[in-house]
């Protein structure tokens, strides 16, 4: 949280912290949890994730808080040249005080009609795995 990191900012500024416990005792739990970068690609792969259809999802609720995921790209992929497309709306989160913790959700669509835009680099060509790469075997001489 924003408000979380200018505070220790702040306070290492201001004083010297013994410790990690001392620094970790300046906040309270956590209990709302925000990730980002997920679309609706990596979902479809996945059983039992909601689709990213909304531009949000709120993955876990439990007693000691959520678990929200966003993505913030409408019409993905954006920048492709191709008809498939997953109509997805993109989003953004409102945080207010006192607690930061009731994220209010803000959705939005994609430009219409399109831009003309070229591409970086080629979907199509792109790996797609969640495994991790072996980068010394890809390097060619």
């Amino acid at each position: 949280m924003i408000v979380s990191c200018l505070l220790c900012f702040l306070c290492l500024c201001l004083s010297t912290l013994t410790s990690m416990h001392e620094l970790l005792s300046l906040f309270p739990p956590s209990q709302l949890v925000i990730r980002s970068h997920e679309g609706p690609d990596a979902r479809e792969k996945r059983d039992g994730l909601d689709r990213m259809s909304e531009g949000y999802t709120i993955d876990h609720v439990v007693d000691s808080g959520k678990l929200i995921t966003l993505f913030s790209a409408p019409d993905y992929p954006q920048f492709q040249a191709t008809e498939e497309r997953y109509n997805n709306k993109g989003a953004y989160v409102v945080l207010e005080p006192p607690n930061f913790d009731n994220a209010i959700f803000h959705g939005f669509t994609a430009v219409t009609p399109r831009p003309k835009v070229n591409a970086y680099y080629n979907f199509e060509e792109v790996i797609d795995s969640d495994e991790e790469l072996d980068l010394e075997s890809m390097v060619t001489s």
